[in-house]
């Protein structure tokens, strides 16, 4: 996230102003990330923004959804293709986001999809197999949760990843997506 903003920082996209990194799109002013808060490991210094040493390989904390937002723009700015959000309505694509050109964050049934790894267990290596807020064995090889994060994040990567290569799905922190929760019936 760091090296993204830095990019778009340094070519107009956003600002950093007291403590915040603010959009700068379509005439936001829109807060992205207050630094040091919320378990934030990104500052602003001189025109560069630093990550806390030991941080490196850390998901990205304290950002809100509109940030996560930016970051997509950003990347689909820099790649040359259209972005996918109106940052004055904040908006994906006019509300019709599977036809969006850029990139844009996952809907919430495509993020189910892809935590499952396409199975139809409750985790993408299982089923559940203690209720309740205990410490579950099947989840415990894949996510961080309640039962094993201890209230901290961690790196990515330190768990065995889903079927499709993707890490941490279940937990470590809070992933945004383009939309609510919906039902999902695992097909």
């Amino acid at each position: 996230y760091a090296d993204l903003a830095q990019w778009a920082f340094d070519n107009g996209y956003c600002t950093s102003v007291n403590s915040q990194l603010l959009d700068n799109l379509d005439d936001s002013i829109q807060t992205l990330i207050f630094y040091g808060i919320n378990g934030s490991e990104l500052s602003f210094s001189d025109g560069e923004f630093i990550v806390a040493t030991g941080k490196e390989n850390y998901p990205v904390a304290g950002v809100n959804w509109y940030a996560a937002v930016a970051y997509c723009d950003w990347l689909s700015i820099k790649e040359g293709y259209t972005r996918a959000y109106n940052h004055s309505t904040w908006e994906c694509n006019e509300n019709a986001p599977y036809l969006a050109h850029g990139y844009r964050l996952p809907t919430e049934a495509e993020w189910e999809y892809a935590s499952r790894a396409g199975s139809n267990t409750a985790f993408s290596n299982g089923s559940l197999t203690q209720g309740g807020s205990g410490v579950d064995p099947v989840l415990s090889e894949i996510g961080w949760y309640c039962g094993n994060a201890e209230n901290l994040s961690h790196p990515v990567g330190e768990l065995i990843a889903n079927s499709w290569g993707l890490y941490d799905m279940h937990g470590n922190l809070w992933e945004w997506c383009n939309d609510w929760y919906g039902s999902y019936d695992g097909d």
